[in-house]
Order: C-alpha cells, then sequence, then structure tokens
C-alpha cells in the first residue's frame, strides 16, 4: 500500500467494519446462553485489539497479496534511539495534557468510562490491555499500514493524515485532538528510525504511565483533581507545558539529528518520483479523494448519532 487513495479506501473499510462490530457483538451476546458478562467483558477489553485491528490488517495483506513485513518498517533500534524514544514519549505526555485541556472547553471527557476499568481490574491487566495490545495493534495499523500509504507526500503529510485517521479512530471528539498530536510525533519516531518498534514503544509508554498514575492516585487527590475548573485545568496545564514544551523540542532535534539519513525507505528514487508525479496528474495521488471524503462524513454522522443515543 503506496498510494494515498488505498489508505484512505482500507480506513473506510476500517471504519465501517469497526462501526458494526459493536453490533455482531452484541447480538452475538444474546445468541449465546448462560454468558458470563463479567468475564466476556474482561476478555474483550484485553483482546479488543486482535478483533479490531489484527483482522483487517490481516485480511488486507490477504486481499493484496502482500506481507506485513513488506509493508510496515521494521528496522531495529539502537539503544540510543530506546533511550530518545522513552524521553521523547514522557515529554510528549504534558503536550497531551495542555490539548486536552482545551478539548474539554467543547467537550466532555470520557473520565467515567475510563474510571471504571481503573476500579475494576489490575494494574498489570490494565497494562496489558491499555499499554501493550494498542502500542503494538494500533501502531502496526496507523504508522504501518495507513502511514506506508501516505510515505511518498513526505513526511509531514504522511505523520498529518495517519495522525488525523489515528484520532478519528478513537469515535470520541475529547480523544480526537491530542491523539492526532501523538500521533504524529508516532509518525516522526517511524520516519527516522525506519522502525514501527519506536512508535510501539512510545505509545506503551505514554498509556501505561496514564495507567500507572491513575491507579496509583489517593483517592482524596482525585476528589480534590474533580473540583477544579476547566479554566484552571488549562492553567496548569499551560505553565506545565511552558517547561516541559522546550525539552521536548531539543529531544525532537536531537532525534532527528542522530537519525538523520536512516529514513532510506522513505527515500525514493528518481524513477518513483516521476511515477507519483504521473500518479498525482491522473489524480491517483491525491490525499483529498472519495474515501478520505467518506472517512470524514462516516465519523460525523456516526458521533451525531452517539451524541443523539446518550443525550
Amino acid at each position: 500500500m503506496d498510494k494515498p487513495v488505498k489508505a484512505n479506501l482500507f480506513m473506510l473499510c476500517f471504519m465501517v467494519y469497526n462501526g458494526l462490530l459493536p453490533i455482531a457483538i452484541a447480538v452475538l451476546i444474546k445468541l449465546i446462553p448462560g454468558v458470563d458478562y463479567d468475564m466476556f467483558e474482561k476478555y474483550i477489553t484485553l483482546f479488543q485489539h486482535l478483533l479490531v485491528f489484527a483482522l483487517p490488517i490481516g485480511f488486507y495483506c490477504m486481499v493484496t497479496g502482500n506481507r506485513l513485513r513488506d509493508i510496515v518498517p521494521h528496522d531495529t533500534l539502537a539503544l540510543k534511539n530506546v533511550i530518545l524514544v522513552v524521553l521523547i514519549a514522557l515529554f510528549t505526555l504534558p503536550l497531551m495534557l495542555w490539548v486536552g485541556s482545551i478539548t474539554e472547553f467543547f467537550v466532555p471527557d470520557n473520565e467515567d468510562i475510563v474510571s471504571q476499568y481503573i476500579e475494576r481490574y489490575s494494574m498489570g491487566f490494565l497494562v496489558a490491555a491499555i499499554g501493550v495490545m494498542p502500542g503494538v495493534f494500533e501502531e502496526l495499523m496507523f504508522r504501518g499500514v495507513i502511514m506506508t500509504g501516505y510515505k511518498r507526500m513526505g513526511l509531514i503529510k504522511a505523520a498529518f493524515f495517519s495522525a488525523l485517521f489515528f484520532g478519528i479512530m478513537h469515535l470520541d471528539l475529547y480523544q480526537l485532538a491530542y491523539a492526532a498530536v501523538a500521533g504524529m510525533i508516532f509518525g516522526i519516531l517511524v520516519h527516522y528510525t525506519n522502525s514501527i518498534y519506536s512508535s510501539m514503544l512510545a505509545h506503551f509508554i505514554i498509556n501505561s504511565i496514564q495507567v500507572v498514575l491513575s491507579k496509583i492516585q489517593d483517592p482524596d487527590t482525585a476528589a480534590k483533581a474533580e473540583e477544579y475548573t476547566h479554566m484552571e485545568i488549562f492553567a496548569d496545564a499551560t505553565i506545565f507545558l511552558a517547561f516541559t514544551l522546550p525539552v521536548l523540542i531539543g529531544l525532537l532535534y536531537l532525534f532527528i539529528r542522530v537519525n538523520k539519513g536512516r529514513n532510506i525507505d522513505y527515500k525514493y528514487s528518481l524513477d518513483a518520483r516521476r511515477e507519483f508525479v504521473t500518479d498525482l496528474e491522473a489524480g491517483r495521488g491525491r490525499i483529498i479523494d472519495v474515501p478520505f471524503v467518506s472517512v470524514i462524513v462516516f465519523y460525523i454522522l456516526y458521533m451525531k448519532i452517539m451524541n443523539f443515543m446518550t443525550a
């Protein structure tokens, strides 16, 4: 998959599948007598990424005849890159927090849903379900399969549009913006290391830290935090960002300098560039096409339906 139209079409199919999957699961539960709903929910929570991401990726590879290793960049990470990725992930969290604090002025967060999982399951289970599984399968999908479809458009467009789809995938307006910001950084990591393992590691760290902090948080502290106004949360996040953003920028600069010239998979020969120009002239290399617009329309309609049902 090395053309935008293929990436857009795959994302459209994924969105439709992702929208129908909960309905199929609900019907399946009704058809199976004597289901232990608590146990079923636990296994779905842990293994949902196999259904949501692994199956569509596997189906794509089967239909197109492509091997996953030929689509997804998978160079080995050097130790210096492991250290840099860990630090970049840590300093990306304040940026995500700040973006989330802005979003919260317009849409409510899903804190109640998340807190239910935090209270119900053990830390090890949550790290596996929210840290490991998303870190592997979401990255295979968005920084692997989909970003590969945009790579001939250049780093900025490839990272931006794969990150946009990553935000849309969450089907949550609150998560859309900060997930897209994280997705942009994940895309940069993959581009310069030519390795999906870099974004998997960063994704795992960001998700797992949020789980661990939520799990060990003192109940009294959590109760006080709920009394904060949106403006107070935004002000605190802005102050925190003022100290951490320069560090993040410095780390990214160092990371790019260290890995300059390594992104071989994202550099194309003159013949490949000529082919891309031909595709563009024929309309096959455009990002904004029918599948892309359909993804956006599907997302808007889905969110409106969900808001109406939960109102």
